[in-house]
């Protein structure tokens, strides 16, 4: 027999109906979401909403939710059971307040070893990164095969500030979160950093990102391949390095201090590890106590930096690097264009 859930949508006027899809859900093991495969759903200009489905679809004893989905935003209701409405022959009506919906994130992946093999029993942590640090949402251990499943929920207010009534349909969450995958002593871990979303996938190598055996360039380059494409070619911006420094979780100063090597790197057509040994990680040394020392001042202190393991280059090269550096920098006023910290 054919059933009707129905109600009408209240709240955020802005979002238009007929960007809204709805459908019927309900949690798998391990908290995956599944659809129920439904007769119809519609959402109509009046803002009501009717879903049809097959009573042989539906179990007794499982909890179902209401799923919106506009563009690629999911947004659920809380869970409830269909039984009763079931044998009552009765259609259910649930009216829906949208800012009281849930964000219902799904992160999966798994974790390899540098080799291929897999890794079980990694502890995998997902966090929400702000300007004052990190926040723990949820953390897990891989299965026996190397995988591992997160699922959480977070209340959709908390991210109604990302909705620009002018920028719909598309809409953008304003909140980022870190997943790392970690031993228990955190000597060895990987980590990604992305915006929130419904559905994440990632596969971790682990071990083999920052940060055992790499140089302190080496490490920080790695952190850098998980930004915008855009940050990787082009020059950065002073206004840019808060937004590194979130996305990233590195300091002021060594963001700057990487930008600039990555900068100058680009401006002068030398390799980035030699600028990023030459830049002092305080920011006491800049373009013109570069442009002003010596040969033989700059090739030591970029030796010592191989030496102590902060950037990992043949010494044969550094000589004509930092001769050819001077002779390009000697012809550019390029001070105005240094990031100061």
């Amino acid at each position: 027999m054919i059933r009707n859930i129905s109600g009408v949508i209240t709240s955020l006027n802005s979002i238009e109906t007929k960007f809204l899809t709805v459908k019927l859900c309900f949690l798998k093991s391990k908290g995956l979401r599944e659809e129920v495969n439904i007769v119809s759903s519609n959402v109509f200009n009046s803002r009501c909403y009717v879903i049809e489905y097959d009573e042989r679809e539906i179990y007794s004893g499982q909890e179902y939710c209401i799923e919106f989905t506009y563009e690629d935003l999911r947004l659920q209701s809380t869970y409830f059971y269909l039984g009763s409405v079931q044998s009552s022959n009765q259609t259910l009506i649930k009216n829906i307040d949208m800012t009281l919906l849930t964000f219902f994130v799904e992160i999966t992946g798994n974790v390899k070893s540098p080799r291929g093999h897999v890794c079980p029993g990694i502890s995998v942590r997902c966090e929400q990164v702000s300007l004052m640090g990190y926040y723990p949402l949820k953390e897990t251990l891989t299965d026996v095969n190397g995988n591992y499943i997160i699922v959480f929920e977070v209340p959709f207010a908390a991210y109604l500030s990302g909705i620009i009534p002018k920028n719909l349909p598309i809409f953008k969450t304003n909140v980022d979160i870190r997943i790392m995958a970690f031993d228990k002593n955190l000597s060895v871990y990987s980590e990604i950093f992305c915006d929130v979303k419904n559905k994440i996938e990632h596969d971790f190598v682990f071990g083999s990102e920052p940060f055992v055996g790499l140089s302190i360039a080496d490490r920080q380059k790695q952190v850098f391949e998980n930004l915008p494409g855009f940050m990787k070619t082009e020059k950065i911006s002073i206004d840019q390095i808060e937004y590194i420094c979130k996305k990233t979780g590195m300091t002021t100063n060594e963001v700057t201090r990487f930008v600039n090597a990555k900068n100058m790197s680009i401006e002068f057509k030398c390799v980035e590890d030699i600028l990023f040994a030459l830049l002092d990680e305080n920011g006491d040394d800049n373009y013109t106590s570069i442009l002003f020392k010596t040969d033989a001042e700059l090739i030591e202190k970029v030796n010592n930096a191989i030496d102590n393991n902060i950037i990992y280059i043949s010494k044969d090269l550094v000589a004509k690097q930092i001769s050819d550096l001077k002779e390009a920098m000697a012809n550019i006023n390029y001070d105005s264009k240094f990031i100061k910290i």
